[in-house]
């Protein structure tokens, strides 16, 4: 557990049903707005969980005002000694959270009041369910609409193969929108912190490989687009590195799974080896970050051998493959 410098701050001691935890990273701006958004949520029985990762800002100051206005749920403001990183930190806000369902919300969002309350009778009907979603809107800085909106290919209840294959193809699901289970987490484990941007995906991908997945039609956030977010940022500077990071998180999210979706598996196997050739000149760095994710091989082998690597970790994968 990476140690605070502030103990947190308990306004009731129950144990919340949901916990909504909030990571926070020089996120000042918009965070007074997401906060609030939280705290008007007409199900009461959450806590509200801000964990900020060593800011320069003051993002820590602007979570503990704004939790200070909060009389009828529990609030904590903790603060990282030492960076973690992006999904460090959400795994820091997974260690810290209390409740049975967890929603790991966005700095920058805004959430529908009655979100909580539709992923929680979601669950009442469905308690078999791995992972909980909903349709979402995206605005810009000002707040203003902007399309398209987006929702999800699949109706109340899905899962299986068909339901991967679509996930792998585009990533739709929201990261703000998602609750998952704690148990699901005590399950599957929790983010990988060797992705830079896509340990999301790889996360989805890994829970719906083992359970169903819920989905909520309705509108239950506003997702803001800006040119300051760490996810646009990271897609506008090193495309190549997203490219690459899309297929090898879908590859190691159903690894633990892949005796259940064979045929996804050696097509996922084919397309990770195709994208990693379309970038092995360009990219040559982030190529061989790819290949050792996907078989282990060193950066001065990958770099060195060019093609020949390429064909002999294709032809392990096949054998590997055929094994199952």
């Amino acid at each position: 557990m990476i140690p605070t410098s502030a103990a947190p701050s308990t306004r009731h001691s129950s144990t919340p049903l949901v916990s909504v935890a909030v990571p926070v990273y020089q996120g000042s701006g918009f965070l007074a707005g997401s906060l609030g958004s939280v705290l008007r949520q007409r199900f009461r029985d959450f806590e509200l969980l801000v964990v900020d990762d060593c800011s320069a800002d003051d993002s820590y100051a602007v979570a503990q005002r704004i939790c200070a206005t909060a009389s009828d749920v529990t609030c904590r403001v903790v603060r990282n000694t030492t960076r973690a990183g992006l999904f460090g930190n959400w795994n820091r806000c997974l260690a810290e959270s209390r409740g049975t369902y967890i929603l790991l919300f966005h700095q920058d969002d805004l959430l529908d009041p009655g979100m909580l309350e539709r992923a929680v009778a979601a669950f009442t009907n469905h308690p078999d369910a791995g992972l909980w979603h909903c349709a979402y809107r995206c605005i810009d800085n000002d707040g203003t609409d902007s399309p398209p909106w987006s929702t999800s290919p699949f109706a109340d209840r899905a899962g299986g193969e068909e339901f991967l294959r679509r996930l792998i193809a585009e990533n739709f699901i929201c990261c703000p929108s998602v609750v998952i289970p704690r148990r699901v987490y005590e399950d599957v484990g929790v983010y990988d912190t060797r992705f830079a941007f896509s340990a999301d995906l790889e996360m989805w991908v890994r829970v719906a490989s083992r359970y169903d997945v819920l989905f909520e039609p309705e509108m239950g956030l506003q997702y803001r687009v800006h040119s300051a977010q760490a996810t646009e940022e990271f897609r506008s500077k090193r495309t190549a590195r997203a490219d690459l990071e899309h297929i090898v998180a879908a590859v190691v999210g159903l690894d633990a799974q892949r005796s259940l979706y064979r045929r996804l598996w050696r097509a996922l196997l084919r397309d990770s080896l195709w994208t990693v050739r379309q970038h092995a000149r360009s990219a040559p760095a982030e190529t061989a970050w790819a290949l050792r994710m996907l078989a282990k091989r060193p950066l001065d082998v990958a770099l060195t051998l060019g093609e020949a690597v390429f064909d002999k970790i294709s032809r392990g994968l096949r054998r590997s493959g055929a094994a199952m």
